[in-house]
């Protein structure tokens, strides 16, 4: 089972590296409480990680990190968040065998 943060892999054996590469970029989904529930749909939400900079009045540089998240629909009514922090909850992988429609 993969985890989010896992991107290399390295044989201990031959010690060949394999990165894990996608044509544009990596899907994932928070998975439901209940997992098999019937008419299931998952919503886009853009995930923000990094570092942020900025510049004090004094001329000092700050910074803080952020993990965040905002709707990647243009829908609405939908909350503008997920009211969750993204950190705090284990994403898991699109596959072609996630249930549910995205």
């Amino acid at each position: 089972m993969l985890e989010e943060t896992e991107r290399i892999f390295s044989c201990p054996y031959c010690r060949v590296k394999l990165a894990l590469a996608c044509k544009d970029y990596f899907r994932y989904f928070l998975a439901p409480r209940i997992p098999d529930l019937p008419g299931l749909f998952y919503v886009p939400y853009w995930r923000h990680r990094g570092i942020l900079f900025f510049f004090e009045s004094d001329g000092r540089i700050r910074h803080r990190v952020i993990d965040a998240n905002s709707r990647a629909t243009a829908a609405a009514f939908l909350p503008s968040s997920l009211g969750v922090r993204p950190q705090a909850l284990k994403l898991q992988f699109v596959t072609p065998s996630t249930i549910g429609r995205l």
